[in-house]
């Protein structure tokens, strides 16, 4: 198990150094050895991880099997992570399924028994995408209520990125107001201090 575990993180060690490949034999044999040894939540986890690696290389069909897999397996064990959803909603995004994507965050969010935080992060995956598929009025409403929840939770990196989906969203609706250019450089300012 703890060789499971090593191996595991090594892979995203690998992957953080952009070594795909090499990160994703070494999850991949510790998603075996995980198996092997009758750790499942252990196990879905670095299947979960496999397919961030599989999006990260760019193989969106490999990922979203992956991550297909994940959720069907979290399911088994009465698990619904946050994380899983966001990623989900990434690659799905980067498909060009916008739809797919707000319906999937939806349904998570609608589920409930969520923390705080990863409710805030929902929502601002909702919002993005809300605003792919061409609803900014929608994207408004959950980038404004994200923002609401990372600002209350003092997570001001996140709260800004919330506040730049605002603005889009708002550009998005048709009527932006004329203090859009001014909320867009002040957030600029603030991004870049980040």
């Amino acid at each position: 198990v703890w060789e499971a575990r090593t191996l595991n993180v090594l892979g995203l060690s690998y992957l953080a150094l952009g070594r795909t490949d090499e990160a994703a034999q070494a999850v991949g044999e510790a998603d075996e050895l995980f198996v092997r040894e009758g750790q499942a939540v252990e196990a879905v986890v670095t299947l979960h991880n496999r397919g961030f690696i599989a999006y990260c290389s760019g193989d969106l069909p490999r990922s979203l099997r992956l991550y297909d897999d994940a959720a069907a397996r979290y399911a088994v064990l009465q698990l619904d992570p946050q994380k899983l959803v966001s990623d989900r909603c990434d690659a799905l995004l980067t498909a060009g399924l916008a739809e797919e994507a707000a319906d999937l965050v939806t349904a998570r969010v609608r589920a409930g028994s969520l923390l705080p935080v990863e409710h805030a992060e929902l929502l601002l995956a909702l919002a993005t995408a809300e605003l792919a598929r061409g609803d900014a009025r929608a994207a408004l409403e959950s980038a404004s209520r994200a923002r609401s929840l990372f600002r209350r939770q003092r997570r001001d990196w996140w709260a800004d990125h919330a506040e730049l989906l605002v603005l889009l969203a708002r550009h998005g609706t048709g009527r932006p107001g004329r203090r859009l250019v001014g909320d867009a450089h002040a957030l600029g300012t603030r991004l870049d201090e980040h």
